[in-house]
């Protein structure tokens, strides 16, 4: 905790007076308190600081441990949040990307809900000065915290330190496969999988020529139909979440239908038109971006918007009865839909 947090503090048990808490040190490095406690000058309630962490928590020792205090939980918070940096292969860069839209910050930033701390972490490094909260942390330390986290690799926040440059955690190597094959029953790249064949599936890919049709309600879209396409996610979101950040829905503030040049002059479809997508299932309204990147006769549709505006949620296009056998997926990234801009159809049928 920095010492100079001290003058900005209130006792939270005396809420809503505003008292002072006092400072006792018992461990500082440079303007970090390491070690002490703050003192209520009017309660006398003592908060311990331990590890550089303050606990404002006036209540903890009456509380029930909530779920987000369980090891397992917290384990997976640190794994998704710090994977990256600690260059694990199937970790997110997430939260790296969205530290790249931040912009740098006078004065006093707060993370509230900081959770095991990323963003304090990612806006530590554009803001004057940061400041993490949140309610739940079951470990004595932030250090105990991480060891935790690091106890796979054997690697500890202590070694860390004694090594600033890095440590690996486990000797770099290439080509693995040949040494190890690869993660099939031969240990072989397999064209022909025995696995499938042992499970009555072809086992090799459209063996018997094409299996039906591979787009949704193909055949069942009356007059013009475009191949839907449901859009990537963006690096500004992570499914329906962060749409309420201000600094993020300047940048990206809506969802779109895309569509090629050549098929909204058809259709009489301008930039920025409200258009309707429509599959037997539903229909999505969303304004129109004229773009070269879709094919003409395709339409890209963005993805995770329904929690902001009901109709242009793509979950109402999609078509969750025809799955793929094997792995019962649904075909929700393609189908076959109509698209018109809203008030033609209306029009057209006086």
């Amino acid at each position: 905790m920095k010492k100079t947090l001290v003058d900005m503090l209130i006792c939270p048990a005396c809420l809503p007076q505003e008292n002072e808490l006092s400072l006792h040190v018992e461990k500082i490095l440079d303007e970090d308190v390491i070690q002490g406690q703050l003192t209520c000058s009017r309660c006398a309630e003592v908060f311990l600081i331990r590890d550089g962490v303050a606990d404002l928590d006036p209540g903890r020792a009456q509380r029930s441990p909530s779920k987000y205090e369980q090891s397992a939980v917290v384990s997976s918070y640190l794994w998704s949040h710090y994977g990256d940096i600690l260059q694990e292969e199937q970790a997110s860069d997430a939260y790296d990307q969205w530290g790249q839209l931040m912009q740098p910050h006078l004065g006093i930033c707060l993370d509230i809900g900081s959770a095991v701390g990323r963003f304090a972490f990612e806006m530590a490094q554009k803001c004057d000065f940061v400041l993490g909260l949140d309610r739940e942390f079951p470990w004595g330390s932030v250090e105990e915290a991480i060891d935790e986290q690091l106890a796979p690799s054997g690697i500890t926040v202590q070694a860390l330190r004694q090594n600033p440059s890095g440590l690996r955690a486990e000797p770099l190597e290439f080509a693995k496969h040949e040494k190890q094959g690869f993660a099939t029953p031969s240990g072989k790249v397999e064209f022909y999988s025995q696995r499938l064949a042992d499970n009555g599936h072809s086992p090799v890919p459209f063996l018997h020529a094409e299996p039906g049709e591979p787009i949704s309600f193909a055949g069942q879209i009356p007059g013009q139909a475009f191949i839907g396409i449901s859009g990537e996610r963006t690096n500004r979101f992570t499914h329906t979440q962060f749409h309420t950040i201000p600094s993020l829905i300047q940048r990206e503030p809506e969802g779109y239908v895309e569509l090629h040049a050549d098929d909204a002059r058809a259709k009489g479809i301008g930039a920025q038109d409200l258009v309707q997508v429509q599959t037997p299932r539903g229909s999505i309204r969303m304004k129109a971006r004229i773009t070269d990147r879709v094919h003409p006769g395709s339409v890209l549709i963005a993805w995770g918007w329904g929690d902001i505006d009901p109709e242009a949620s793509l979950n109402n296009l999609t078509d969750d009865e025809q799955r793929d056998p094997i792995t019962c997926t649904p075909a929700a990234r393609t189908f076959m839909c109509a698209v018109h801009k809203v008030g033609s159809e209306e029009k057209r049928s006086e």
